[in-house]
């Protein structure tokens, strides 16, 4: 399942860098950062 480890490093870059991670599309949704 190496697919889900490089998914779950995709995940945390996007919310290191404010973004909001959509299961269902399994895409990042960079978000305004305040």
């Amino acid at each position: 399942m190496i697919y889900i480890v490089f998914l779950n490093l995709d995940i945390d870059k996007c919310l290191d860098s404010g973004g909001k991670w959509d299961y269902d599309r399994k895409e990042c949704i960079k978000g305004i950062k305040e």
